[in-house]
Formats: C-alpha cells, structure tokens, sequence
C-alpha cells in the first residue's frame, strides 16, 4: 500500500511528458548575431515574429544584439577573431561581404537554393537580377538578400513639389520647360509677400547640393541633368556618378550636360533664386539644411523642394496642402527632367548569412526559406499580423486605421508611428522578398509609401524608369573594392569643387577642360574599367 502513490506519480509523470513537446536537449539551438535599431524596446526573444518562427520551426534561437550604431565595428572584430555565432542577420555588409567570402567565414549557399529553398528559388526564376546582384565575384553566393521592390520606389527620387498657392497668386502655370521653370523662380521672387507673414522670408527654390541620403531625394540638382542632355542622371546615395548607357559604364559627371546644368543653376544663382544654404551643408548630412525651417514654421517659405516624405518634416498640414509635384520639364536638347538612382530593389545581398561555424545549416536553411514564404515575408517587412497590421476580409495585410485614415496602434504599446511597430513586432528586418504583385493582394502600401509613390508618378516615374539605366550594386572582389576605395571619394570631391564653383562663379567653360584632366590623372579610367569589369560579370550571371 505505501508503494501506491509512487506508482501513480510515475504514470502520471509519463502521461505528462506524452503531452508536452520534446524536451529542451532535442530542440536544435542556433546562435545569431542580429542588428538592433534603437527603435526595437524590447528584446529580439519577446518579438512576436522571432516567437512565431521559433515555433513554426521547432527550434531555439540564442540571440546576440548588436545596436545599430556599433555593428561594423563589433562585426569586423569577430570576424577578424573568428569568433562566430551560427548566423548574422542584417550585420554583414557588402563590403564585409568583399573581404570575407573566400576565407571560409560564410557558407556558400547555391547548392542549397537549387535544392532545399523553393521560395528562394522561385523569387530568382522570375527575377534573375537578384540573383546575379548577389553573387560574388567567384561565381558563388554567401548569404540571403532583402528584396522590397514596390514598384521602383526607391530608384528614382522623392517627389519635387512646387507652391501651388504661390503659383496661383503669380498667375503663372505649371511650368513645362526649364526656362518656365525659371520664369516661375523669378515671379516668386518678385511677387513680395506670398505667404502673408508681412516678412520678405519668401525663397523661390532649395535643395542640398550634394546630399547623398534618402535616395538623391534632396540634391535636385541632378535632376536637371538629363535635360541638358546626359542619358542618365544617376547620382544615387554615394554619389558616384555612374550610370548604363548603350550598354557601356559611364561617369555622368564627365559629360558636357553636366557642364550646361552648372551654366543654368548659375543663372538661377546669379539671379538670387537659390536658397544661399543650399551651398551650405548642415552638421548632420543625414537630413537637408531646409528641414529645419519646414519644420518650424506656420506658413510656407520655399516655392519649390524635393522632399521623401512631405509629412516628416512638414507638420503643419494646411501648409503641406499647398505643395503638389511638378511634373517633367523639358530642356534645351528636348530631353526632360529625371533621374535614376544607383539602386535595386534587392537592397542587401546577404541580410541573413551562415556561418562556416554552424554545426547544424541545413535546419538554418530551412528557416530562410521559411521565411521567403510570400506570406511570411510580408510580416518580416511590415510588421507582424495581429498588432498594428492586421488582415482584411480578403485576407491581405494591412495597417489598422479609423475611418479618418489615422493609425490605430494597439492600446498600452506606446508606439507613435509604424517603424515602432515594426521594430518592436518584427525586429530589423531580414532576408525576405516583397514583390510587386504582392501589393494589395497579400499586403497594402506602406502608410508613408502612397504618397511618396503618388508623387513620384507624377514626376514622370514610369517614364523616367523606361528611358534610363541605372548602375546596379554590383558586389565586388577584395581588390575591386579597395582600387574604388582609393579613387572614388577623390572623384567625388572634385566634381562637387567643379559644380560649387562654376555655379557660384559662372566658370563652367573656362574650368572644364581643366577639370575633365584632373578626373583623368586621379584614375577615372582605372576606376571604369574596375565597373566596366563587374558589370560584364553581372550580366553573365543573369545570362546564366
């Protein structure tokens, strides 16, 4: 009798363990190293979605959060260390990408594409550029890129907008040329008191020359270009100058066009229709110099701006309601305003990357293609289901607004817009793919990506899109990158020296020739043929 309850326990102990999931030494567990935005509050192991894989999956992940403004530097040190979690996720750049691929730090992945990643491999049927953008100069891939295409949004700039208000009350229309562009400058200057303040605080045009952040959205400068003329304008956020044109590398900056749009900005200059801080770049390069006063005032100050997002800055929306995008203007030589921005909608090769170190890769495998799933992927870019995104009746992903279109974001969050939502639902965000047919079916637009989108329409994005070309990120060897390294940034310099002074001194002709031998002697040639060389490569592996 005193042996019963020893018994009873024991059957009830094994009925027990029949009821709960495999125990904690049968669950595979992985260690990641992931980037953290300063947005994300929470840890990665309390994210909905890291939850939801975790458990989908059947394993465990032990995670190493790296803060966003530390990560190249804590990243290099243990790769240099070889010190290796299982995986990266959004830590490994294309640079680091370039120095590590063939000292056996990251698995090379073709063979599993082909063979175990059906959704990864499904993406790159049907759109075979990815795939070439992510491979190395062996011939080989190393890790998993992001994709988020959403109809070309982030290769051309944010919209240019022009004062309608200010349009109307100096009688002028939409100007279709550069020279109404300029006629329109002019009235705006000299129509005294436009925006009622009783102060002459009115400026016809801003921009920031040489502004390399949110897509050349800021720098109109280059938009001009192509109407003067250059078959492409694509500047984009490094300012490198290259573009595709007839099939061949070119440095835009090099070309004749970008001499008379110096000619023309310096009649705009000398003309007093430029915004004097437009030449003057602000501490943080990261925003524009106007930013500031948009941001600060009640009533509008500039007649014409580009601009990502309005609404970032501009917070007094009767003023934002002024504002409309401008549409193409046509120059000179007939061509018309535009410009591509050195880009691609797969925006990271290797957002999720293996390392050599990993015991177990096939099961990590299986978790990036998981994620590809169209449906998962749409979380792992927008945020989670169930939180601010939430399915509509049709079962497509959308955010949670009232009928006056605010966001409704869950109550107790704290959250204040949709990057909180994001980074505290989702995490950063990792290798996955958002296609365009993906929009309104299995996801809607981004809040902020309608009317940046709308506006872009409007600018002559489809146009624009279909007449140029612009240079790919084309990943480069070790050696590549380092002869791009040494080159690049002085090239830089010296077309932003050429472009400040001819505009501000009007010495365009004189100083060309002169400015063309400088680019030659600091290795433009040499620099070329570095991207001459990679471009050859990329379009043989799409050919592939």
């Amino acid at each position: 009798m005193k042996k019963k309850p020893w018994f009873i326990l024991l059957a009830a102990l094994v009925l027990l363990s029949l009821a709960l999931p495999a125990i904690a030494d049968d669950v595979p567990e992985f260690t990641i190293a992931v980037r953290r935005n300063a947005q994300q509050y929470i840890s990665q192991d309390e994210l909905p979605f890291w939850q939801m894989v975790q458990k989908d999956l059947g394993i465990k992940i032990n995670w190493i959060e790296i803060p966003s403004t530390s990560v190249t530097e804590k990243v290099n040190l243990m790769l240099a260390g070889g010190d290796l979690p299982d995986a990266f996720i959004y830590c490994v750049s294309n640079d680091m990408l370039a120095n590590y691929y063939d000292q056996d730090v990251f698995l090379c992945v073709d063979d599993y594409i082909d063979t175990a990643m059906p959704n990864l491999s499904n993406i790159f049927e049907q759109r075979p550029q990815y795939r070439a953008l992510a491979t190395l100069p062996d011939g080989h891939m190393y890790g998993f890129p992001y994709i988020e295409e959403m109809y070309g949004l982030v290769l051309t700039p944010g919209p240019f907008f022009i004062n309608t208000v200010w349009l109307e009350k100096v009688g002028k229309e939409m100007p279709t040329t550069v020279e109404e562009f300029k006629d329109v400058l002019m009235a705006f200057r000299d129509a005294g008191d436009l925006n009622g303040n009783g102060l002459a605080d009115e400026i016809p045009y801003t921009l920031d020359f040489g502004n390399t952040n949110s897509f050349d959205s800021y720098d109109t400068f280059n938009q001009f270009c192509n109407a003067f003329g250059m078959q492409n304008t694509a500047a984009g956020r490094a300012n490198d100058y290259l573009a595709i044109v007839d099939g061949k590398v070119v440095f835009t900056a090099a070309d004749p066009a970008y001499r008379e749009t110096c000619k023309f900005f310096n009649e705009l200059y000398t003309e007093n229709l430029i915004d004097i801080n437009a030449f003057t770049p602000g501490a943080d390069r990261s925003i524009p110099p106007f930013s500031s006063v948009i941001a600060s005032s009640d009533v509008a100050i500039y007649g014409v701006f580009s601009m990502w997002n309005i609404l970032t800055y501009m917070q007094d929306a009767d003023v934002a309601a002024q504002y409309a995008p401008l549409p193409r203007m046509t120059g000179p030589t007939g061509r018309k305003t535009g410009e591509v921005v050195n880009l691609s909608e797969m925006q990271e090769a290797a957002r999720f990357v293996i390392t050599t170190e990993c015991e177990d890769p096939d099961t990590l495998i299986k978790l990036a293609d998981y994620i590809y799933k169209p449906e998962i992927s749409v979380q792992a870019n927008n945020g989670m289901a169930g939180y601010l995104m939430q399915y509509d009746e049709a079962g497509c992903l959308r955010e949670n607004m009232d009928e006056n279109g605010n966001l409704i974001f869950p109550e107790g969050s704290g959250w204040k817009n949709t990057n909180d939502a994001r980074y505290n639902t989702r995490g950063e965000k990792m290798g996955s793919a958002v296609l365009n047919e993906y929009y309104d079916v299995l996801v809607s637009y981004d809040f902020g990506a309608k009317p940046i989108l709308a506006g872009q329409r409007v600018n002559g994005k489809d146009e624009v899109l279909s007449e140029l070309t612009a240079f790919p990120p084309i990943l480069l060897s070790a050696d590549e990158a380092a002869i791009v390294s040494q080159i690049q940034p002085t090239l830089k310099n010296m077309v932003e020296s050429y472009r400040m002074s001819a505009i501000m001194t009007g010495n365009a002709d004189e100083a060309w020739e002169g400015y063309l031998q400088n680019l030659k002697n600091a290795g433009l040639d040499q620099l070329l043929s570095v991207y001459e060389s990679a471009y050859a490569r990329y379009l043989e592996n799409i050919a592939e």
